[in-house]
Formats: structure tokens, sequence, C-alpha cells
């Protein structure tokens, strides 16, 4: 007995599989327009730039970053080969992959951040990176590069712009972002304390990525990690650090402060706040198909 009739051709269900992915991904970001997100960024800005300024970038310790070591490795990158670092942070897999290639085009959208990436670059000894202060949306590049990577930047955030990034590789790609993870729940009550509604343009689970990746018939592989901690802040400096972090997303106004401080205050202990974490990171990484760039 024949099996049932299918309806569509291959490609029509391949390309339908491909849409079902990078709806359930483009929906997750929730990133909005361009125009939106270029707004936001400069928003977000003050807040990394923030915390830059808090740490200590002058004393970090030169620790390899352990995702470029892999992407290094299985992609053979050495001598003359190139690597663009999308929202690059505060230069830890910069370094990395600059000990390794010819050269290293690092972009940041953050002045302060960026900055400490390139103070850590002189201490290092480092003459091969080339750093500069671009959004993601903005940058444009001539020639493509042997390893396109990013960690964390909201700006890659739809099928559009993932195929952007892409373009600029000859030979790899790879992606570092957040993997299921069980929320700090203080974090989610200290949201919930403002809004009832998720922030845009965060980052989802990478398992969202992945599914696109793969019906886009990427061969993705990916490696994860999970780290445990504990951020302890005075109450002031929480109150401080959260108000410019949900004042990027438009939580400004006297009212939202005033959540934000009461709720602080009430669930701080002996004076400080204390945040439990436990996050798991994806590194999703992917050979670059063949073709013109």
């Amino acid at each position: 007995m024949a099996g049932p009739e299918q309806s569509g051709s291959a490609s029509e269900r391949d390309n339908m599989s491909i849409e079902i992915a990078k709806r359930a991904w483009e929906s997750a970001m929730n990133a909005g327009t361009r125009a939106s997100r270029i707004a936001r960024a400069a928003k977000t800005s003050e807040y990394f730039n923030y915390l830059a300024s808090r740490a200590d970038a002058d004393n970090m310790p030169d620790k390899p970053d352990a995702f470029a070591e892999l992407l290094l490795r299985d992609y053979h990158l050495a001598g003359a080969m190139s690597v663009l670092d999308v929202g690059c942070g505060m230069g830890g897999a910069t370094l990395t992959f600059a000990e390794a290639v010819k050269s290293v085009t690092a972009i940041d959208m953050c002045s302060e951040v960026l900055n400490a990436a390139v103070r850590r670059a002189e201490r290092a000894g480092r003459s091969n990176i080339s750093f500069s202060q671009t959004l993601w949306e903005d940058f444009t590049a001539e020639k493509p590069f042997e390893l396109v990577y990013s960690a964390m930047c909201g700006g890659i955030c739809s099928l559009d712009e993932l195929l952007r990034f892409e373009s600029y590789s000859k030979n790899a790609c790879a992606i570092v972002t957040i993997g299921k993870t069980a929320a700090s729940g203080a974090r989610k009550a200290l949201r919930e304390a403002i809004t009832p509604r998720p922030l845009p343009g965060l980052l989802q689970d990478g398992a969202l990525l992945f599914n696109l990746l793969h019906e886009l018939d990427r061969r993705p592989n990916v490696v994860q990690t999970r780290a445990r901690g504990v951020m302890k802040l005075t109450a002031e400096e929480a109150i401080r650090r959260f108000e410019i972090y949900y004042g990027a997303y438009g939580y400004d106004d006297e009212l939202s402060r005033r959540r934000l401080r009461e709720h602080i205050e009430r669930v701080s202990v002996d004076g400080y706040w204390i945040e439990e974490n436990d996050v798991t990171t994806m590194l999703i990484h992917w050979r670059t198909p063949e073709r013109g760039v």
C-alpha cells in the first residue's frame, strides 16, 4: 500500500522549515527594527560603559579565551589569516585570536569598553589588532575574513543579519550566545517589580539559533559551558547599576525608578544585593558555504 501523499515539493517543505525556525528565533529575540535597535544601542552603551568604568582592565589576567582557542584549533587559523570580532567587549577573545593570526578587526559600540580592550592589547604588545567603535548595523568590510566571530551581540538577531554576518566569512563563523539557563530569580523578580513585559532584544536560548542554522543546512557544531556564581553588590551600587540598565529600555521615569529602588532595598540582606546565577553559554560554529561575498 502506498504511503500518505505529501503535498508540495521537497524544496517547498525545506523553505517552510526554514521559515518556522526563522520565526521562532526572531520572535524570541524580539529585537525590533533596525532603527529601533540603533536607538536602543545608544542607551545600552551607557550601561556597558558604566560596567567597564568599574572594571580594572589594566589588571585583568591575560588568560586565553577557551572558545577562541577551540576555534583556532578546529579551523586551523594561523599565519596570514584574519579574524573579525563583532562586539569584542574588553578583548578576551580578541587577544587570543591575535596571538595566532596576522590581523584581527575588533568592533564594539561602547567607547569605554573599547578603551579597556585597547589598553589590554597595548599591555600584551599586540599591534596586529584594528579596533573600531562601530555598531554592527553600520559595519562594512571590503574583504572577507577567515573567521567571523561574535560573543553576546544582540545585533545579530534576524535571518537577514545572520546572513550578512556570514557574508563576511570565507571559512568559518562562530557565535557565542546564551544556552538554556536557570534565570536569576533575583533579576527576574526585579524586572517584574518594574514591568511584567520581557525586555526586547535580549539573547535567548541558543537552541533556536542552532535549529535555524540546521534548517539552513549549515551543519553547526555546539560547545556548551555552565557557570554558577554569586554577584554581591551594595544596595546603592545595585540601584545605580540597574537604574542605568532599565533606563536603556525606557524605564527611566520616576515611577520605575521608585519601584526599582524600593524592591532592591526590600530584598537586600544587610545592605547587600545578592544575585545567584546559573548560566549555560553556547558556542555555535559552522563552516561558511562556498560562495562569493
